[in-house]
């Protein structure tokens, strides 16, 4: 089933989450929030605005878009989000993540 995308997004499945437009729809810390604004990004690009309900609801994601379009801050955030929200077992400084961005050259 296709659903509702941000302009320029195609998606599929079923009972897909319906696109954010802001970065306070992602339920990401306060300090998170005040690095995207500092940072310039006012809003959330097509790919962000689609992936990250899916995402952070727990579902899979494939994003497949241009270099530059934000598929890996789509991804990191709801990163960020999880890893926060874990107890520390292990201390501090143990992993607890592994991100392996993958550049196609053309």
């Amino acid at each position: 089933m296709t659903g509702s995308a941000p302009r320029g997004a195609q998606v599929r499945g079923k009972d897909i989450p319906k696109p954010v437009r802001s970065w306070n729809q992602c339920g990401l810390a306060t300090r998170v929030l005040e690095i995207l604004r500092k940072a310039g990004y006012d809003k959330p690009l097509p790919i962000q605005a689609q992936a990250l309900p899916v995402i952070m609801s727990g579902r899979n994601c494939i994003g497949i878009a241009k270099t530059g379009s934000g598929k890996t801050l789509a991804f990191v955030l709801p990163m960020l989000r999880h890893i926060k929200d874990q107890a520390r077992p292990w201390g501090p400084r143990s992993p607890r993540s592994l991100s392996l961005p993958r550049h196609v050259e053309q």
